[in-house]
């Protein structure tokens, strides 16, 4: 499976996840289910087709409306989001050893894996707005602040990125929140601004 086709499936498998928790129910009604994946910036039609295509949905009628319903019970949703990880495709190699997974394929204390998980486990909004900082420092070729990042990506947009396409860039405010959480979550030290760049870069061949 394609990375455009990965992070859409693996994007609809979040949705279910949260709303298991939120109403202990699994199931959900097809429309507020293509609101949810469209308000993520993913085609509802093929990710919802991959998703019945692997059996993480079933389609279902209501007994009283006669409404198509989709179920997921029966299903590890966690077991499928590891098993989404492993099928990653392979890092993009820059030039002279860097790869868009890190600095280089040489020595590093985290793997690319971990941190891949870290960043799959990311609520959608938080991992996007990771995304595209790392997205704006590859295009830099440097390290940038938040706030360098934000002006960045307001200027000049993304393109061809991915999980990223169609990205809406929120209020600077909230892309800091974001980027905020998201570096506790991975356990970093906030940037200074436009050094050289240091550290990992987790974008996919296919969002470059």
């Amino acid at each position: 499976m394609s990375g455009d086709n990965l992070d859409g499936v693996r994007r609809g498998i979040e949705i279910l996840t949260t709303h298991l928790f939120n109403y202990n129910h699994p199931a959900i009604h097809p429309e507020n289910f293509s609101r949810l994946l469209k308000e993520e910036g993913v085609s509802p039609a093929s990710v919802i087709t991959k998703l019945i295509e692997r059996g993480v949905i079933r389609i279902k009628s209501e007994a009283r409306s006669g409404d198509r319903i989709y179920y997921f019970d029966q299903v590890d949703l966690a077991a499928e989001l590891e098993s989404l990880t492993k099928e990653a495709p392979p890092p993009l190699v820059l030039s002279d050893g860097e790869t868009s997974s890190g600095e280089n394929q040489g020595g590093d204390d985290e793997s690319d894996d971990d941190k891949q998980t870290k960043v799959a486990s990311l609520p959608p909004r938080v991992r996007l707005a990771y995304l595209a900082a790392q997205y704006a420092e590859l295009k830099k070729e440097c390290k940038l602040s938040d706030p360098d990042a934000w002006q960045y990506l307001k200027e000049n947009g993304i393109e061809g990125a991915g999980e990223l396409d169609n990205y809406k860039l929120p209020p600077q405010g909230t892309f800091a929140d974001y980027m905020t959480e998201a570096r506790r979550a991975m356990g970093e030290k906030r940037k200074s601004p436009r050094g050289g760049r240091t550290g990992r870069s987790i974008i996919r061949p296919t969002e470059m």
